[in-house]
């Protein structure tokens, strides 16, 4: 059984795949790993997919791999990531703003063209 405190290796936050490659790929004979997550405030979405990535090929090692002292948002992003859903939808709402700008272009361009 290993713990391992992420803190002690990103400091507050996990921002990158690389990160998460170099803690968990030196990781090799044992049953366990603990992975502390105390003093951890944020992960990017990058390495909490990195993260699930290096979790589930331990696990086809036979190497179980246990989250502890996980903090609501890290969480959160973990679950997002798992499953595959987007942080934030903004997609729509560029879209939309691209439709509205469109409409008031071809109203602009409308008035003008009557009035030339």
């Amino acid at each position: 059984m290993i713990t391992v405190r992420l803190s002690g290796h990103t400091g507050s936050t996990i921002d990158l795949r690389e990160t998460v490659t170099r803690i968990l790929q030196s990781i090799k004979e044992t049953e366990k790993v603990f992975l502390d997550f105390s003093g951890i405030v944020f992960i990017s979405r990058a390495a909490a997919d990195q993260l699930l990535k290096e979790k589930k090929r331990l696990n086809e090692k036979n190497i179980e791999v246990v989250f502890l002292d996980v903090r609501p948002n890290i969480s959160e992003m973990l679950d997002r990531v798992s499953k595959g859903t987007p942080q934030t939808d903004i997609s729509e709402p560029r879209i939309l703003e691209i439709h509205e700008t469109h409409k008031i272009i071809s109203v602009l361009s409308k008035l003008f063209h009557r009035s030339a």
